[in-house]
């Protein structure tokens, strides 16, 4: 959205109150600005987002009235917000609680986002909103555009996290099982070989893939070519190789994916949590790990130095931009999108020959053909009319789905200097991508295919001594015996409807050290956690302790269980 110009002019009132004026308009009362945003009180720790600095008299209030919450700002007039930070005091009481606050003049959905998620404010928090009447009138599309795309972050971290809770048990297994697998599988520490403009192809399983298949094919000796793991059959039903296979996704139907060959051509790089039936011994495996996961996963209180060659793989939560990311980590710069549309076109999710489409024939009957079926599945789902990459035309989509093209338009808009691609066919728009046809993408860039093997051989590929690991996980199950004893003995005698200080102290601390020494166990807790906030109940009550150092030693005995299984 293109900035206002809006003249503005900052003058003192008889008062001796500075007044502020934007395009003749007045932005605070006259009199008494002071008393602005006076009444906004919500105590607890917050989100609020507060639409328009102005002179800062609301914000002054805001800030104090909510001493517990978080701010996100956003002043849309750039040339007042440089004015006001380079002539005047009137943003000082910003700094004073600038670990609290994100201030912005553009609105930026990543920034938003990550402050969301670093403060985690989606477990306890609510979001509440102040815009100033004054830009509210200038500004009523910004406003929106803001105020939505906080709405937006909050609820995407609200979703992530909660895919995490759900599947911590599954990934905790599967990453224990998994480096059993690493005397003979290694972990793979990627290393970028691409010097020049060279061309990726990144496929999907989605509708669109089957539409490129033909042009992918002519053109194979033109790219590399990286397929997520539901791709795969759909590709070589029409006998063409991905260079490398990617998996992401812990679950048991993953299995499906796959169909190993002899092949020479294909890498897999399997994500160290992927399902743990699914690695096998082949010299052409190797394992990564996706970034947003490691530090609050098992792999924390794992030896570092067993650990320490592992690639850390960016991902906004499917495979698609995990495999996008493993591309851009080897160094390519052109890349190009294909069967991936984030939406339904043609009333389809996924294209002929995948895993999917496979399962619908296997229950099709006279009612219930394929294209029944994907109608059907489709229509369970939150839909809404999306911006389709063809003009004039709309596309259906998900919350979800949305949820995830956000990742790639801002992973697209910080790597500006990189060219980025998707098919011409329909599918939901995504920024900072180019829709183009596949046969003019290649006719204008000077590129070549790269084999796996090539673009490894800078990568530091690790196996990991079993005696070692072995070691790693008994040292790691005896201290969390340990601290099962220490939570049992707390849990048994202790009263806690004494909602003393000195108690409240003593859990607080207890449970710091647990999260500083286990953080992968506070995950377990964290929808316990959430639904107590729900009622009420924080850290500030005896109550909230007894529930989560319960869920707590309970995620211990898995843990321990899991480990002690692994090795017998």
């Amino acid at each position: 959205m293109k900035k206002s110009s809006y003249p503005f002019l900052i003058s003192t009132h008889t008062n001796g109150k500075e007044v502020l004026q934007i395009n003749g308009k007045m932005i605070h009362s006259r009199y008494h600005p002071e008393k602005e945003g006076e009444n906004f009180k919500y105590p607890g720790n917050h989100l609020i987002a507060v639409f328009g600095i102005g002179l800062g008299y609301h914000l002054a209030n805001i800030i104090k009235n909510n001493p517990q919450s978080y701010f996100i700002i956003y002043e849309p007039h750039e040339q007042l917000y440089q004015q006001l930070i380079n002539n005047t005091n009137s943003l000082d009481l910003l700094k004073k609680k600038q670990n609290q606050i994100l201030l912005l003049t553009q609105v930026d959905q990543y920034s938003i986002f990550h402050f969301i998620y670093q403060n985690q404010l989606f477990l306890n928090s609510r979001i509440y909103s102040y815009s100033n009447p004054g830009y509210q009138s200038l500004y009523p599309a910004e406003e929106n555009l803001f105020l939505q795309a906080v709405k937006k972050s909050f609820e995407q971290n609200i979703q992530n996290t909660i895919t995490s809770i759900n599947f911590t048990p599954l990934w905790t297994k599967n990453i224990i099982y998994n480096l059993k697998k690493t005397s003979e599988i290694p972990l793979v520490m990627i290393k970028p070989i691409i010097k020049d403009k060279q061309l990726a192809v990144i496929a999907g399983a989605g509708p669109s893939l089957a539409k490129d298949i033909s042009l992918l094919k002519k053109y194979r000796d033109k790219f590399t070519l990286f397929a997520v793991d539901t791709a795969l059959k759909p590709l070589r039903a029409h006998q063409l190789e991905p260079d490398f296979i990617i998996s992401l996704d812990g679950q048991i139907y993953s299995q499906e994916d796959f169909s190993f060959t002899n092949t020479t051509d294909t890498y897999y790089l399997l994500d160290l949590s992927c399902y743990s039936s699914l690695p096998v011994s082949n010299n052409k495996m190797g394992f990564t790990m996706s970034a947003s996961f490691i530090n609050h996963s098992i792999l924390h209180n794992i030896d570092k130095n067993i650990t320490k060659n592992i690639s850390l793989i960016e991902t906004g939560g499917t495979v698609a931009d995990y495999t996008l990311n493993i591309a851009v980590h080897l160094g390519f710069t052109h890349l190009y999108l294909s069967g991936i549309d984030l939406s339904f076109p043609d009333t389809l999710t996924h294209c002929q020959f995948s895993p999917y489409h496979e399962r619908q024939l296997r229950i099709q009957n006279y009612f219930q053909s394929p294209l029944t079926q994907s109608a059907q599945m489709i229509m369970k789902r939150q839909l809404f009319q999306a911006e389709n990459k063809l003009e004039g035309r709309s596309i259906l989509s998900d919350f979800v789905l949305d949820n995830y093209a956000t990742y790639f338009s801002i992973f697209a808009n910080q790597n500006s200097q990189m060219q980025f691609y998707y098919s011409k066919h329909p599918g939901l728009k995504l920024k900072h991508f180019q829709p183009i046809n596949f046969h003019e993408l290649v006719s204008q860039t000077n590129t070549k295919r790269y084999h796996s093997e090539d673009l490894l051989a800078a990568s530091k590929l690790t196996t990991i001594c079993h005696k070692d690991l072995l070691f790693s996980f008994e040292t790691l199950a005896n201290k969390l015996y340990e601290t099962s004893v220490r939570l049992s003995k707390l849990l048994e005698g202790t009263n806690f409807e004494q909602n003393t200080p000195d108690n409240i102290f003593q859990y607080q601390q207890f449970y710091q050290n647990i999260h500083d020494e286990f953080p992968f166990l506070i995950q377990y807790s964290l929808m316990t956690e959430m639904i107590l906030s729900k009622k009420g109940i924080t850290q500030q009550h005896s109550l909230w302790y007894k529930h989560i150092f319960f869920k707590i030693l309970q995620s211990i005995y898995y843990t321990i269980r899991v480990l002690q299984k692994t090795f017998n």
